[in-house]
């Protein structure tokens, strides 16, 4: 069984960075998330993510929204094609949503641009 942790490699963390997937990278939309995606230079694919106030006043609910979205990178992180750098923006509305509304729609939009390849089952 592979390591599953999120770490550190595995973070946008300079705001350089974040800036150029935004602005040099393919974006795609789903109803709660907008998802831009930029070729990634290193060996592990990336992520950052952007919950803003506008969303939600309340701290403990971003992190809650956050804390899925990182959840859904980690699941499916094996399956990306080739290393990419994405940055998730939420959208208003997502806090009403489920875990499985997450993965639905990020794995869905990443899938359908030919970003994420369908996961390997274990038999």
């Amino acid at each position: 069984m592979s390591d599953c942790r999120l770490t550190k490699r595995s973070r946008l963390r300079k705001r350089s960075e974040i800036k150029r997937c935004q602005n040099e990278g393919r974006r795609i939309y789903s109803k709660h998330f907008a998802i831009f995606v930029h070729a990634g230079c290193g060996e592990d694919s990336r992520l950052a993510i952007a919950v803003t106030k506008k969303i939600d006043k309340r701290a403990v609910v971003r992190n809650l929204i956050k804390r899925r979205i990182r959840e859904v990178f980690r699941v499916h992180k094996d399956c990306f094609a080739k290393p990419v750098d994405i940055v998730v923006v939420a959208r208003r509305g997502v806090q009403e949503c489920e875990y499985s509304e997450y993965e639905r729609q990020i794995v869905g939009a990443l899938r359908s641009k030919g970003i994420l390849r369908p996961k390997e089952s274990s038999v």
